[in-house]
């Protein structure tokens, strides 16, 4: 499915026209149209994706998944674990090998467990 048809859908559930969407974000009438065989500019792209709640990736189709997950916006959100993430990013680099091995195994238990 194409950037354009995902709007189309987008729209469609929302029960708006793209005509009106372009309006209600103040970009060219036909500018969305125009999806149908350009690449959106990242700009507009944004605007679309924060219109409609959406992540840039699913409107690009890289990902099915229109939002991030509650706890995953959490954890993308949380200050002391950025803090930590970004002070062994710059000062313990040994240590991130170590850390992407534990989340290795866990997400390998967390599989066995689900069977």
């Amino acid at each position: 499915m194409s950037t354009f048809d995902r709007v189309k859908k987008l729209c469609a559930d929302r029960g708006i026209s793209i005509q009106d969407l372009a309006r209600n974000l103040d970009m060219g009438v036909n500018i969305i149209y125009k999806w149908k065989d350009k690449i959106p500019s990242g700009e507009n792209l944004q605007k679309v994706a924060d219109y409609f709640n959406v992540s840039v990736d699913y409107l690009l189709g890289r990902t099915e998944n229109k939002y991030l997950s509650a706890q995953l916006e959490e954890l993308i959100n949380d200050r002391e674990l950025n803090a930590w993430l970004y002070d062994m990013i710059e000062n313990r680099p040994e240590d991130i090998k170590r850390v992407k091995e534990i989340m290795d195994i866990m997400v390998a238990n967390s599989k066995d467990h689900e069977k």
